[in-house]
């Protein structure tokens, strides 16, 4: 009977009426499927406006609600209409649903397959309850092998020591206030005369790496040297692992050697301590410029990628990773006038004149490894170890491949 009030609601009227009047029923049944000794589950109101609109008025969802036991209740008055159904048998129900089920894959509906989960004490229910909260392998993750516990302490272990270095450190650190090292570097699109600060912008300076290759090249090496030491190691590793690999590698400094480049193409360089807010570092670039210029607003940031490093002036030289050694754009947040030709920058006469016949530059901050049997000592590059050549012969001995097993 259920079936058939299906396919004759299919018949009266159109798909989209079809398919509102499957959803109502659908959601009767899997209500009563999953509570059926709640009486409210098991009683319908026939002025509720989605009944009225979607299943009293549409031929066929009328005759399938009666087919599984619907009938009106005698009791209720004339104004407000209601039916209920008593019967007790969920069988009839999960059929009905199956029913229901088909239908809404004709009309292309997405509907749960399965039945909800029951709290009736039928040999159905209890199926349907076992199935729910069976166990299914929907995914399998490789575990690495090893000590995790051994790894974590090892780890609690140089994050120690990077606490204690720090502290050591800081305690002997002389940088300050008024104890930065201060130096420009080149003064306007001129340099400031110092024939050895402009000898080492363009060689490879206290920065670490020649001033004349651009920051492009610079990132792509990078990424190759990463992408080779992955390819050399060719293992599974998590992040508790690569973190602990990290922090073996890692080296403490406590100072950071910060250059910045001004909108007139001025160098400054000072030193700075990793526990310095930002707010200081902008305080002290403030100090560089001419009092007319002391009041703009502007912005320092990095490159590349660009990054604003004085959005946030609370935040620290160490936190936003600063260091070693830094090079920042400062950029006016308005638009301002360009140096005039009288004064070709916005650096201050006092800080021009003190740094002007300086030549000796500041020192590359120090650091000190947190596990110096981790850090790869460089090898000189092409050279060839003594039992590489063969006597009388230019070729070199090739390494056993890493496929090849003997």
């Amino acid at each position: 009977m259920a079936e058939e009030a299906l396919r004759l609601l299919r018949r009266s009227c159109f798909d989209a009426e079809a398919a509102d009047a499957v959803k109502v029923l659908l959601k009767i049944v899997d209500n009563i499927i999953a509570d059926p000794s709640n009486p409210k589950r098991r009683r319908l109101r026939l002025r509720n406006k989605v009944i009225r609109e979607r299943i009293a008025n549409r031929t066929g969802a009328k005759e399938f609600l009666a087919a599984i036991g619907f009938t009106s209740v005698p009791d209720r008055p004339s104004t407000d209409p209601t039916i209920e159904v008593l019967e007790r048998d969920l069988n009839v129900f999960v059929r009905a649903r199956k029913y229901l089920v088909s239908t809404a894959n004709d009309l292309k509906l997405k509907v749960r397959k399965d039945p909800p989960i029951s709290n009736a004490s039928t040999e159905d229910d209890e199926i349907l309850l076992r199935k729910a909260f069976e166990s299914r392998v929907v995914r399998m993750v490789p575990q690495p092998r090893g000590d995790a516990g051994g790894s974590d302490d090892v780890l609690r272990n140089l994050k120690r020591r990077e606490d204690r270095i720090v502290k050591e450190k800081m305690r002997k650190s002389t940088v300050g206030p008024g104890q930065r090292g201060v130096r420009v570097l080149r003064c306007g699109e001129h340099d400031s005369g110092d024939a050895d600060s402009s000898s080492s912008l363009a060689a490879a300076g206290p920065l670490g790496f020649s001033q004349t290759r651009g920051d492009g090249r610079l990132l792509r090496t990078l990424a190759k040297r990463r992408h080779e030491n992955l390819e050399k190691k060719k293992n599974f590793t998590t992040r508790s692992m690569r973190e602990l690999e990290a922090q073996r590698r890692k080296r403490v400094y406590v100072e950071t050697l910060v250059r910045v480049q001004l909108p007139c193409k001025s160098l400054v360089e000072a030193l700075f301590r990793t526990d310095e807010t930002v707010g200081a570092l902008v305080e002290e670039v403030r100090s560089w410029l001419v009092p007319v210029a002391r009041t703009f607003s502007f912005t320092l940031f990095t490159s590349l990628p660009k990054v604003v490093v004085s959005a946030d002036t609370k935040a620290t030289v160490g936190s936003l990773r600063l260091g070693p050694a830094v090079r920042l754009y400062m950029a006016w947040v308005d638009r301002v006038q360009p140096p005039t030709s009288s004064r070709p920058h916005w650096l201050n006469d006092a800080l021009v004149a003190s740094t002007s016949t300086a030549v000796v530059e500041n020192d590359f901050p120090s650091s000190e490894p947190l596990d110096p049997r981790a850090i790869e000592k460089p090898t000189e590059r092409g050279s060839v170890t003594s039992g590489a050549r063969r006597a009388g012969d230019n070729r070199t001995r090739r390494k056993k491949p890493a496929w090849l097993k003997l």
